[in-house]
């Protein structure tokens, strides 16, 4: 394909590794470099899906139209907003920031610089997780969260109506 999307990845950790292996596997986008402070686990995710290692998060934004970012939190904001003044699109791992006012600054920006923002979802797909959504919704399971939650209750030591040893019921 020959407008194939160049696209990064910062922050390798479980779902950056996952991020990477999802656009590896395109046809439409070509996994251009990933980063991360850890070089050795960058290393590692860019021999496994044919990348480079990044040696900065702005080498990334160079050669890339979007990134997605899976790094800490606390570090959405920034990443963000420096890879929004690069001009790059930017799927960010949820949650989108750290407070309400980051988020927002991060909306605003995109929204000046004519770029794309997204939170990204990727375990909502899947196929482990969608079934598991049947699983704990199944009626059986929803009486043993309920007895769960009751013995939970014993071991706080509050009485109630099947615990209290000095009704005389239970003598």
């Amino acid at each position: 394909m020959a407008d194939r999307v160049p696209v990064g990845v910062v922050g390798v950790g479980h779902l950056g590794a996952l991020h990477a292996e999802k656009y590896a596997a395109r046809d439409d986008v070509e996994l251009v470099a990933v980063y991360d402070r850890e070089v050795d686990r960058a290393a590692t995710v860019a021999t496994r899906f044919g990348c480079r290692v990044a040696p900065s998060l702005s080498d990334v934004l160079a050669s890339c139209r979007a990134i997605s970012v899976a790094v800490p939190v606390v570090a959405h904001e920034s990443v963000g907003l420096t890879a929004i003044a690069a001009g790059c699109h930017v799927l960010m791992e949820k949650p989108l920031a750290a407070s309400l006012a980051a988020g927002e600054r991060l909306v605003a920006a995109s929204s000046d610089a004519g770029v794309l923002l997204q939170v990204g979802h990727i375990e909502r797909f899947n196929p482990v997780v969608r079934d598991l959504r049947h699983i704990v919704s199944h009626p059986r399971l929803k009486r043993m969260r309920t007895f769960a939650m009751s013995t939970l209750r014993l071991s706080t030591g509050t009485p109630t109506a099947s615990t209290d040893t000095t009704s005389s019921s239970t003598r």
